[in-house]
Formats: structure tokens, C-alpha cells, sequence
């Protein structure tokens, strides 16, 4: 929205935020890396992998009309469709899946 709104080229302005994004991962990957490698890895107990999972289940119902919005999102961007649009379609079908 920031490309759009002082009338840039939003995929130009995407392809040069990708660089510096990408660069900002490679630090933190390097910097998260060296910070694991300075403590001990302990076993997990599954079991309490399996009751965090299991409550999570309780309290959550993903599924895949979850990623229907992200999913309108991604292919109007590929189609090039205009970015306000794009959102507006996006946040009207997440409001569809929120009150399904």
C-alpha cells in the first residue's frame, strides 16, 4: 500500500524490499544459528508435545477455508490486480470464513 499510495510501482518496489528482506534473513538465520549452538539440546517428552497439541486442537479449528483469504491474496497479486483491490477482496472473504 505504500507503493500505491505515492503512485510507485508496487511490483518494482516489491522486487527491491525482497533484497533487503533477504539480507535481514540471512542475519538472523547466522545470528539465531551461533545462539543455538551456545546451549545443549535436550529431549523432548512427547507426551507433552501430544496435550499441547491436543488443547490446541480444542481451542482452534484450522482448516483449509482458513487459507482461502491468504490464497485470494496471492493469486490477484499474480494477476497484477490492483493492490487496494486485492486487500478489499481479501478482507471481505475473511470475514466470510470468520462468521462460517
Amino acid at each position: 500500500m505504500t507503493a500505491t499510495s505515492v503512485n510507485a510501482n508496487v511490483y518494482n518496489h516489491i522486487k527491491v524490499m525482497a533484497l533487503t528482506t533477504l539480507s535481514a534473513y540471512i542475519v538472523s538465520i547466522i545470528g539465531y544459528s551461533i545462539i543455538n549452538n551456545m546451549y545443549d539440546v535436550k529431549p523432548l517428552d512427547i507426551n507433552n508435545i501430544n496435550i499441547i497439541k491436543t488443547e490446541l486442537e480444542n481451542l482452534y479449528n484450522i482448516s483449509f477455508v482458513n487459507f482461502i483469504p491468504l490464497i485470494i491474496l496471492i493469486i490477484l497479486s499474480i494477476l497484477k490486480v490492483d493492490v487496494i483491490k486485492s486487500i478489499l477482496f481479501s478482507i471481505l472473504s475473511s470475514i466470510v470464513v470468520a462468521i462460517v
